[in-house]
C-alpha cells in the first residue's frame, strides 16, 4: 500500500482547490527542487494507487491532473464531483494560471471557482426548475476592494471569440445578476480585447434602453496579466489603467472582510439569485 507523504497532501490540496492542474503547474507549486524524474515517477505512482487521474496531452503535450476517488477520500471530498471535459482542458488549465497569479497577488483567498458555483446551482435547483433552460456560471467570482468598497469581479477566461448572437445573450443574463459589478475578460490579445469591448458597445447600443441596471465591463491581455500582474493594463469603454492602481491588493492579501450590510450582494457564496432565479429573469430578456 502506498504512503502518502506531506507533499502527496499539498499535492491534492492543490488539486481540491483547482480542480485541474498541468504537471508544469503541480511541479512549480511542490515540486520545485525536485528532478523531474522524481517528480513524474510520483505521479505516476499516485496515478496507479487512485490517488490521482491523469487526461490529455494537451496541445504542448503536457498532462492535465485532477482527484481520484481515493485522493478525495484522503482529503474528506468524497461528495465532490469533480468533472472536466476534454474539449475544454486547454482553458481549464489555464484558468488554473490565472488563479494561481491571483492567489500570489493576494486577490485568490476568497474566489468562487466554476466548478464550485456549478455545484451550487445543481445543489439548489428545485424539482420545478426547467432543464431546458441555460443558466450562466462564470469562470470565477472574485472579491475584491475598490478602494475602500468590496465589490465582485465576475471572471471570464475567453480563448476563442465567439459569434455576436451568443454574446448578446450572455451580456443580458448578465446585466441581470445581482451584486455582480464588473464582468472581467480575460483575452489573449490585443485585437480580441478590442473586439470584445465593441461587442459590449453594439449590446448596449442596441439592448441598453431594456434593462435598468449597469455593469462595468473591462478586458485584460491573458500574458500580460500571467506575466507581471502588478503593472497589467485593464481596459473598459472610457480608458485603461493598471490593476495595481485599481485594485486594493493590501487588504486583499488580509482577506476581504465584508460588512454585514454588503454580505447580501457580494456574497455570493449565500446569494442564489446569482445562479439560480438567473432562469426565472431571463424570461424578461
Amino acid at each position: 500500500m502506498i504512503r502518502i507523504s506531506e507533499r502527496d497532501k499539498k499535492i491534492f490540496e492543490f488539486l481540491a482547490k483547482y480542480e485541474v492542474m498541468s504537471s508544469k503547474q503541480i511541479k512549480s507549486l511542490v515540486f520545485n527542487q525536485i528532478p523531474e524524474t522524481n517528480f513524474f515517477r510520483r505521479l505516476r505512482e499516485l496515478e496507479k494507487a487512485k490517488m490521482v487521474k491523469r487526461m490529455g496531452p494537451m496541445t504542448d503535450h503536457v498532462y492535465a491532473w485532477l482527484l481520484a476517488e481515493k485522493g478525495k477520500s484522503i482529503m474528506g471530498f468524497e461528495d465532490m464531483d469533480i468533472y472536466k471535459n476534454r474539449l475544454t482542458l486547454e482553458h481549464d488549465v489555464t484558468l488554473t494560471q490565472l488563479r494561481i497569479v491571483l492567489d500570489l497577488v493576494g486577490l485568490g483567498k476568497n474566489i468562487i471557482g466554476e466548478g464550485q458555483l456549478r455545484r451550487r446551482a445543481r445543489e439548489q435547483r428545485s424539482k420545478h426548475y426547467d432543464q431546458s433552460k441555460k443558466i450562466i456560471v462564470p469562470d470565477a467570482l472574485i472579491p475584491v476592494m475598490l478602494n475602500s468598497r468590496a465589490e465582485v469581479f465576475a471572471l471570464e477566461l475567453e480563448l476563442h471569440f465567439k459569434n455576436r448572437q451568443r454574446y448578446i445573450e450572455l451580456f443580458k443574463k448578465y446585466i441581470q445578476m445581482e451584486g455582480i459589478y464588473a464582468i472581467w475578460y480575460v483575452v489573449p490579445s490585443r485585437s480580441m480585447a478590442n473586439r470584445m469591448l465593441e461587442e459590449w458597445d453594439f449590446f448596449n447600443l442596441k439592448h441598453r434602453n431594456n434593462y435598468s441596471k449597469n455593469k462595468l465591463f473591462c478586458v485584460t491581455e491573458l500574458d500580460q496579466f500571467l506575466n507581471d500582474p502588478m503593472n497589467a493594463v485593464v481596459r473598459d469603454r472610457t480608458g485603461e489603467t493598471k490593476i495595481s492602481q485599481w485594485w486594493n491588493f493590501k487588504i486583499a492579501e488580509s482577506g476581504i472582510k465584508l460588512t454585514e450590510n454588503n454580505q447580501k450582494n457580494n456574497d455570493h457564496s449565500a446569494d442564489q439569485s446569482l445562479i439560480e432565479n438567473l432562469s426565472q429573469k431571463t424570461e424578461a430578456a
